[in-house]
């Protein structure tokens, strides 16, 4: 059922999200949107480095409540929806008061240790990655789920001279039955420019409470003096984690 949409309405959302690998439900009202991540969730992008005098807080002088639902030590998140150029700061604590003790690019990962926090309504949770331990907020942070070539799925093969707008195309094609303000697309790796062209993007901005978007990767070749879209490929971003490709 989606919240505030007539019934007609929330089966056009499920049967286009079908299309993307998985159903989804609008957002509820108090989940951070994912427009923009500088100032949606109040986390500034590229902070300076903490001191070496810094140290991190024992558990029990840390802020907010204990959050543990569906975090296992070990699992491994990856970073979406955080466009090319941005960053996820990883704080030495839960919550943006702490300093910055590290960065995650777009398309990185991480390891999570099994702890997490939940502060002023915002889950963060601790995390390993380059050496470096520390805490980052969970809204852009998701399990990959099954990775699918849909390149088939196409009804029609876009050609063009940009591969980025390319690939708005193929999300535009997967998301036709979607009103275009219902979601984002973020370019997360490229565009990039060789023998092929190609770049990959995070179809974001909506979810229910496991599927979280889907990531779609397009290649594109040159035809007749510009590009036309050789292969897509798909990935399912997951909130809560897999089971066999899956988000559950």
């Amino acid at each position: 059922m989606l919240q505030g949409r007539s019934s007609r309405a929330g089966a056009v959302l499920i049967a286009a999200m079908l299309s993307l690998g998985a159903c989804t439900i609008a957002p509820q009202a108090s989940d951070p949107p994912t427009a923009s991540l500088a100032t949606a969730t109040g986390e500034p992008m590229g902070g300076p480095l903490p001191s070496a005098s810094w140290t991190q807080l024992p558990d029990d002088r840390l802020p907010g409540e204990i959050f543990t639902s569906g975090l296992s030590k070990g699992d491994e998140l990856a970073v979406f929806g955080v466009a090319v150029g941005d960053v996820l700061n990883v704080r030495g604590g839960p919550g943006v008061d702490f300093p910055v003790v590290g960065e995650l690019q777009p398309m990185d990962t991480a390891e999570m240790t099994g702890n997490g926090r939940i502060v002023d309504g915002s889950v963060w949770v601790e995390v390993a990655a380059g050496g470096v331990t520390g805490w980052a907020y969970m809204g852009y942070l998701a399990y990959l789920g099954d990775v699918s070539d849909a390149t088939s799925e196409l009804g029609d093969v876009p050609t063009g001279n940009d591969v980025t707008a390319l690939a708005g195309r193929v999300v535009d094609q997967f998301m036709a039955e979607v009103p275009r303000d219902w979601y984002d697309v973020v370019t997360v790796d490229g565009p990039h420019q060789g023998d092929v062209a190609d770049v990959t993007v995070d179809v974001v901005g909506f979810g229910d409470d496991s599927v979280l978007g889907t990531r779609v990767h397009v290649v594109a070749g040159s035809a007749a003096g510009g590009l036309t879209v050789t292969s897509v490929e798909r990935t399912l971003l997951c909130a809560r984690g897999t089971a066999d490709g899956r988000c559950i």
